[in-house]
């Protein structure tokens, strides 16, 4: 996923978050994705730390959003869904019609009723 960077335990956060260029928030994972022993949401190479997985996808998500930022391209399906199925918000800035990724998908949780 481009919006997540799974890194080993013991990564030097500083030296790690001086080194990259990726201006969207991100999500990375320190230890095991399903079971991390640190998550962190970075910006502007700042690491916020957050207590888990789903916190971090949250306020990736909430800056995305607050912050008026495009989605990057290899993920933007991705948060078009959390924008529009999940957090149930408008239309991306820019777009006119919903993907047809979103569109079935949605349509799959519905008719499950999950």
């Amino acid at each position: 996923m481009s919006f997540v960077d799974l890194q080993p335990i013991g990564t030097n956060i500083p030296a790690y978050v001086e080194n990259k260029t990726q201006k969207q928030p991100f999500i990375l994972v320190m230890g095991e994705m399903l079971d991390p022993e640190q998550v962190f949401v970075i910006i502007e190479r700042k690491a916020i730390p957050v207590k888990s997985f789903l916190k971090g996808l949250d306020v990736c998500f909430k800056l995305f959003y607050v912050l008026d930022l495009g989605y990057p391209w290899q993920s933007a399906t991705t948060w078009e869904f959390f924008q529009k199925a999940v957090y149930g918000l408008g239309e991306v800035k820019g777009s006119t019609l919903t993907s047809g990724c979103v569109r079935s998908l949605r349509a799959f949780l519905n008719a499950k009723k999950v």
